[in-house]
């Protein structure tokens, strides 16, 4: 005779007492020696219904027994209480304990089960409908779920922070030692030098940072990806105090640390040296009293530069000497314009009516870049030019011949003055 069954595949039965393999679809012809065992089935489970209602407590509310065998209770040790859904490792023949669900899952979480008449005894009919209200179920209110000789839960906070912690140890070094002298700006002077001095310790900090979201992401993306087609809805999220309460403390510590840090560095290391203080700065380098004046008049579309100390001389060029402390008086003819001497660490605006100080005390001799850094109208991008930084005795000569050479035309210049009003200074009407 031929095999009973025909599925495509041989698996368990969910049915039940369907806890043999089942027989194939070609499966050799078996001898018959009595009647099949499906003949008598359906009146063997009729009996054993009848058997069950008749028997006392069986009316207590239970999870369905579940196949295959190897996952539901045991024969005779099923309990009438209710537990938390435990994990546990699945014995091939001995099966759940006591009543207990076995869920075969790596991780810890709640785990939605469909039941059958998990409601109260002794409620109305009416009321037993699915999915009722919480006060008419059986059900423990958010049942947790623990691991009893399972697999063990990889520590995924540990990993990531022994990841970030090389990582950090890396890269913190890398960029101390080899990307920060190539930070701008050059280490022309001394305000520039603390200028790049205070980009290589934010960036020192910012790079953990950065490291810790970056291998968040990825282990994340690695070890927690879904790798099945099945659609399933992932862990419920809850809020940890601890973790929250760790990052703000983290957080706001840098952000104040790079306030209180900065603020140092510019008004009490550097007294603010570098950048336009306007006419009265409220801090600045020792000795400025004898600081070398030299004024920046900005206009459409040129620097000019006069030396105050030199007899008033005006220049297209700019020279300063080396190991100087300088003072910068900004100021415009016309409209605002912005004073950028890159390689000095100095860029102060340049406003009509305004003068705008800047100190810088250079170390080098050699070339740095003069740009405009405000947007001042058609030629803007044109308002540049070189300036250099001379030795002593060559910042001497070269004032010198600027005197020579311009002692014909300083009649016609307007009276010094800290500040310059465009022309006229009313409008018509």
């Amino acid at each position: 005779m031929g095999p009973q069954h025909g599925p495509a595949c041989a698996r368990v039965l969910d049915g039940g007492r369907h806890h043999l393999p089942v027989r194939h679809r070609n499966g050799l012809a078996q001898p018959l020696l009595g009647p099949a065992a499906w003949n008598g089935r359906r009146d063997d489970q009729r009996r054993r219904q009848d058997a069950e209602r008749a028997q006392p407590g069986s009316g207590v509310a239970h999870v369905r027994d579940s196949r295959p065998r190897s996952v539901r209770p045991a024969q005779g040790r099923g309990g009438q209480r209710e537990e938390p859904v435990q994990r546990r490792s699945l014995h091939p023949l001995g099966g759940a304990h006591d009543g207990d669900v076995l869920v075969q899952d790596r991780q810890a979480g709640e785990a939605p089960l469909a039941v059958l008449r998990a409601l109260r005894l002794r409620l109305p009919t009416r009321l037993r409908r699915a999915h009722a209200e919480h006060r008419l179920d059986g059900r423990l209110p958010h049942g947790p779920m623990t691991t009893i000789a399972g697999e063990p839960v990889p520590r995924h906070g540990v990993r990531i922070f022994a990841i970030w912690l090389v990582l950090t140890a890396i890269a913190v070094p890398l960029i101390v030692l080899v990307l920060g002298p190539h930070l701008p700006p050059p280490h022309m002077t001394v305000e520039s030098v603390d200028q790049r001095n205070a980009n290589i310790v934010m960036t020192a900090l910012l790079v953990p940072i950065a490291l810790l979201v970056l291998v968040y992401f990825i282990y994340s993306f690695v070890f927690f990806r879904e790798t099945t087609d099945a659609i399933v809805d992932g862990p419920p999220i809850k809020g940890h105090a601890g973790a929250q309460l760790l990052w703000i403390v983290l957080t706001s510590t840098i952000v104040l640390a790079l306030a209180v840090w900065g603020s140092y560095t510019l008004i009490a290391g550097a007294h603010g040296a570098g950048g336009g203080q306007g006419p009265d700065p409220a801090a600045k380098p020792t000795g400025y009293q004898h600081a070398l004046p030299v004024q920046v008049i900005g206009q459409q579309w040129e620097w000019t530069f006069r030396y105050p100390t030199y007899g008033g001389i005006e220049t297209r060029d700019l020279a300063i000497p080396e190991h100087t402390l300088v003072a910068f008086h900004v100021t415009s003819l016309d409209v605002t314009h912005s004073f950028w001497a890159y390689e000095l660490g100095v860029k102060a605006d340049a406003v009509p009516g305004v003068d705008n100080i800047a100190y810088v005390n250079p170390r080098h001799t050699g070339l740095f870049q003069i740009r405009c850094a405000e947007l001042c109208g058609l030629w803007h991008g044109h308002m540049s030019k070189k300036g250099r930084v001379l030795a002593a005795s060559a910042f001497q000569a070269w004032i010198a011949a600027a005197q020579k050479k311009n002692a014909s035309i300083v009649k016609y210049l307007p009276k010094y003055s800290r500040v310059y009003y465009p022309a006229p200074l009313r409008r018509a009407g």
